[in-house]
């Protein structure tokens, strides 16, 4: 008694219960378009849910969060079943006006399907650089920087001139066409991760992925440019190195790093790559010494060889780099 009690209209989720269902709390996006309010928009596949997959084998969905200019949750809006069930996680951060680094620090049980909201909060302060130059020794050298120099969660998106960038324990020798790089003019960079060796040029973008953690999670990467690929009808699948696949072919390749509670992925995307160049410069023309002559040799990492296509060969209609790179960067 004596206290005032308000509803607070914002906070009553909404729930079609379809299949699969739909749910949805606060504020929308064509609401603040319509009133001009600042916002911040991240939308992830509910695939990032290890357990959303398990349960729901032949369906996809979809995670939206909005948040205003204070970084406060105003928004979500689920597809996907049970969007009913998690939406009022949701529904309590925009009650409460919760903002992003508040409701971030919740510890959501592993698996779950409401993980998806929690990894959707991460891509809101991730630091997103749209990086123009082409020098392959410059962006490797950036990348490391960001590796070890930021605080930031970063997204880096990013091209090469011809190039081949070699795994940080491997034998240039064994990897690379000498003659042919020297002849074509083609740099040759060590990365700071492993791996094995891949090519660059103007066909071919690179994504790098940086976070604050412990432990690799190049699945959930891998399944974000999954999710990418398949708003273009491409159905690419990961193999079991990470590397994603079109009917069998290579499209991209990638390699993983800790340093000090940091973790870099990144990886390759051939959309119209110069395929014989890509084949010839990699293929090593090395003479092996005759056995008797050979000395043991440190441990080195050699490539593992995958027949490779592009993916502009895939799309539903004709796409230009340019428009591919755009779309990825606005994802």
């Amino acid at each position: 008694l004596g206290n005032e009690e308000r509803m607070d209209y914002r906070a009553i989720p909404a729930v079609v219960y379809t299949n699969p269902e739909v749910a949805g709390v606060g504020k929308t996006e064509e609401e603040l378009k319509a009133s001009g309010e600042y916002y911040n928009l991240v939308k992830i596949p509910m695939t990032y849910s290890g357990r959303f997959v398990a349960e729901n084998e032949t369906g996809n969905g979809l995670c939206k969060l909005l948040t205003n200019v204070n970084g406060q949750i105003i928004g979500c809006h689920l597809v996907g079943n049970p969007a009913s069930e998690i939406i009022v996680i949701a529904g309590i951060a925009v009650e409460h006006g919760y903002t992003v680094d508040e409701f971030k620090k919740t510890v959501f049980p592993h698996p779950t399907i409401g993980e998806a909201i929690h990894e959707s909060l991460y891509l809101l302060i991730m630091l997103y650089i749209n990086n123009p130059y082409t020098d392959a020794w410059f962006n490797l050298a950036a990348e490391e920087y960001l590796l070890k120099n930021f605080s930031d969660d970063i997204f880096m998106l990013w091209q090469n001139e011809p190039s081949v960038i070699i795994g940080k324990h491997q034998n240039a020798w064994d990897e690379i066409n000498r003659n042919y790089i020297q002849e074509k003019h083609i740099k040759v960079v060590r990365r700071y991760s492993g791996g094995g060796a891949v090519y660059h040029d103007s066909g071919n973008l690179n994504i790098t992925f940086i976070q604050n953690s412990k432990e690799l999670a190049s699945g959930t990467f891998t399944a974000r440019l999954i999710a990418f690929l398949a708003t273009f009808g491409i159905r690419a699948e990961a193999d079991e190195r990470q590397a994603l696949t079109i009917d069998g072919l290579k499209i991209s390749g990638s390699a993983q790093s800790i340093h000090k509670g940091r973790i870099l992925h990144h990886a390759t995307l051939l959309f119209s790559t110069d395929l014989y160049r890509l084949t010839t410069a990699l293929k090593s023309t090395e003479r092996r010494p005759e056995r008797k002559e050979m000395k043991p040799a440190p441990f080195y990492v050699k490539s593992v060889r995958s027949p490779v296509t592009n993916i502009c060969t895939y799309t539903r209609k004709a796409v230009s780099i340019g428009e591919f790179r755009d779309a990825l960067l606005n994802y």
